[in-house]
């Protein structure tokens, strides 16, 4: 499902290989360009997110019901955070463009959406406001919410060290590979592990 191209290498001044699709040598050099550009830009920019831990509300709660679509070009994990705050996939093989699945679910248990292949972020939409959000919190049926609300999923805006990011993970399949890039070393830490925060 998610697809594995085929690979060659790059040679770099330090002689080091690293594999790459054929087709892609000039993308890997362009964005490395471009993250090394970024990290010496006078805007600083913060990999780690504060927070409190995001988790389902304790106690009985009222019955919701949503109907996630996927609206995205990505196969899509759609993700419950329990009552510790870990992620619990509903989807075993991901739900696929198009696609969609109705949730019986309750109010005060959120819910977030990623990346069936590389783990990215994804958004939503539900309602008729058109904001686009990372985690959706079920609204109580009634008499006034009769049926499902719509939840609508699709990319977000990614800024462009995110996009440039995600670009070289998907191009360099070996992690090992990270290092021989001529870019800051903060930079390959974070395409090696990338910080999956939630931002609510």
């Amino acid at each position: 499902m998610c697809g594995f191209k085929p690979q060659t290498s790059l040679s770099s001044k330090t002689s080091a290989s690293v594999f790459i699709p054929r087709s892609a040598k000039r993308v890997v050099i362009c964005f490395s360009m471009v993250l090394a550009r970024l990290t010496n830009s006078e805007t600083p920019f913060n990999f780690a997110m504060c927070g409190q831990q995001l988790k389902s509300a304790p106690g009985h709660r009222a019955k919701a019901y949503a109907s996630f679509r996927n609206r995205s070009p990505r196969v899509v994990d759609i993700l419950w955070l329990n009552w510790e705050g870990e992620r619990v996939n509903y989807t075993k093989n991901g739900l696929k463009q198009g696609y969609k699945m109705d949730m019986n679910t309750y109010e005060g248990h959120p819910w977030i959406f990623r990346d069936h292949c590389s783990g990215d972020k994804l958004v939503f939409v539900a309602g008729t406001d058109g904001q686009s959000k990372e985690v959706f919190f079920p609204t109580p049926a009634g008499e006034e919410r009769p049926h499902a609300t719509q939840v609508n999923i699709q990319l977000p805006v990614y800024t462009l060290l995110e996009r440039s990011l995600q670009v070289l993970r998907n191009l360099i399949r070996d992690k090992s590979d990270f290092d021989k890039l001529e870019i800051p070393a903060e930079l390959k830490s974070q395409l090696a592990n990338p910080v999956d925060t939630v931002i609510w």
